[in-house]
């Protein structure tokens, strides 16, 4: 019952309302059924509708992707957003929003389908954005195929349209192994371009969490400050390759 619900409407004049409209449709005698796997009120005709009121505010659900994939029916038709969308893969320059993409928000993929005709079909992927829209439990080749579809061009919102690859990637941390680690963590990192450490140096800070460290709080200097909660291991020197191998783990004691 905590749960904003939605349904469809099918309605030859569906272009005589906006988002906003407060509708009371007479359903009696009306036909409930699946059309192409969205749950949908069928035989409402123009009579059977009264405007109410306009310009009312509507409640946006965030919606996890992980949520959607999982209980598709609970957001089926209901105006939800994505949150820190970025595409599966990376979009190119030139990739446009008509058609199917995949849109991960940090818990799961969700399609992102745009009909060839929609006004923003032509314009250009950004790289993170907030993604409003409608999910709907379509049905492809005969398989449940859940989708999440925008309305206008002002349904997205850029977070970013720049792609920042970072030289170094974390790839592995151990930060208490089990039995006696002696005070040593291990981490493993993955370089993304060639690197000469010599002409471009990196450091790496790692902080101690502990309870019974100290001082106890933030360093008054900032994080990276060392000598007190935390650790930093300059690298100038020696050289990692790009991507096709991961660089020697670190220990740190």
């Amino acid at each position: 019952m905590n749960l904003i619900r939605g349904i469809a409407v099918q309605l030859a004049n569906a272009a005589d309302f906006l988002p906003g409209d407060s509708l009371q449709i007479a359903v009696e005698g009306k036909v409930l059924t699946k059309v192409d796997g969205i749950l949908q009120i069928k035989g409402v005709a123009a009579a059977d509708i009264v405007k109410v009121s306009s310009n009312n505010p509507i409640p946006v659900n965030r919606v996890n992707s992980n949520l959607f994939a999982q209980f598709p029916d609970r957001y089926e038709s209901v105006l939800s957003v994505i949150v820190k969308g970025g595409f599966n893969p990376l979009p190119k320059p030139t990739d446009k929003f008509g058609g199917d993409w995949i849109v991960n928000d940090g818990f799961a993929n969700t399609q992102l389908h745009t009909e060839a005709g929609a006004e923003f079909a032509d314009s250009t992927l950004p790289v993170l954005a907030n993604y409003y829209g409608i999910y709907l439990n379509m049905v492809k080749d005969g398989k449940a195929a859940p989708q999440f579809r925008m309305r206008r061009s002002s349904d997205y919102q850029v977070l970013s349209s720049e792609i920042i690859l970072q030289p170094i990637l974390i790839t592995g941390f151990v930060s208490d192994a089990k039995g006696g680690d002696g005070n040593y963590e291990y981490v493993q990192m993955m370089a993304t371009r060639d690197i000469d450490f010599a002409a471009t140096p990196f450091s790496m800070v790692v902080s101690n969490n502990a309870g019974a460290s100290n001082p106890t709080g933030a360093p008054a200097n900032g994080w990276a400050t060392g000598n007190q909660r935390t650790y930093k291991i300059n690298l100038n020197q020696g050289a990692a390759k790009k991507v096709l191998s991961s660089m020697q783990g670190v220990r740190i004691n």
